[in-house]
Order: C-alpha cells, then structure tokens, then sequence
C-alpha cells in the first residue's frame, strides 16, 4: 500500500510527458490507484508474501497500465453493479466503474488476476 502513491506520481509524471491533458493525467491516477488497491485488498486479500505486478508500457498509440496480483482470481462479470439495490449506499464497490469511466479499454485476463486499462495517446 505504501508504493501505491509513487506509482500514481510516476503514472501521472509519464502521462504528463506524453501530452495528457491536467484531467486525463487526474482520472488516469485515479484508474491505477483503484486497480492497485483492488490488487492488493481483493486479489491478494493483504497477504505481505503476495506481489502486485505493475507495469508501464507506451507505444506509438496507447499508454498502457497492466496491474497483476497472486491471488486466486475473480470473474469480473460477477461484480454487483454499484447502482443496484443497497450497493448504492456502500462505501465501496465503484472502482472498477470508474476505471471503466476514465479510460479507453479495461480488461481482466488470467482468471481475474491481471487488469490491463489503457488510454489512447493525444497525439496519436
């Protein structure tokens, strides 16, 4: 939990340095903050002897966060909505809504345990 504070800062460093408006470079800190904790709270349940893999890719089109944790996986099309019933009083449960909200493409692979949220570069 402690690094996921330098990973929103050096997120937001690089978006900035592709040319990522002050709002993309804000709502893209807000994605990786939100698939990071969901890392490390619901895949690897706090467990310190698990990792959560994070990495950075950019290319020619996309700027690309791949978030991996150890845990055992999740079906992402099992998620309760957050606007039904009483998850619209939850304190929690709108992470992966707002990661869906802020970027282009959010996709989970290997059984729930890697989320990959990508942005299209403004000058692409």
């Amino acid at each position: 939990i402690d690094y996921v504070p330098v990973l929103e800062a050096a997120t937001r460093k690089m978006a900035r340095e592709l040319g990522f408006d002050d709002d993309a470079v804000e709502l893209m800190g807000v994605a990786l903050v939100e698939g990071a904790m969901n890392a490390i709270k619901h895949g690897n349940k706090y467990d310190l002897s698990k990792r959560v893999h994070v990495t950075l890719t950019v290319d020619a089109r996309d700027f690309t966060i791949a978030i991996r944790d150890e845990g055992e996986g999740f079906d992402p099309a099992a998620v309760a909505s957050p606007f039904e019933g009483d998850n619209l009083f939850r304190d929690s449960g709108r992470g992966i809504l707002m990661m869906n909200a802020y970027m282009d493409e959010v996709s989970h692979s290997e059984n729930g345990t890697k989320l990959t949220i990508r942005k299209e570069r403004p000058d692409a």
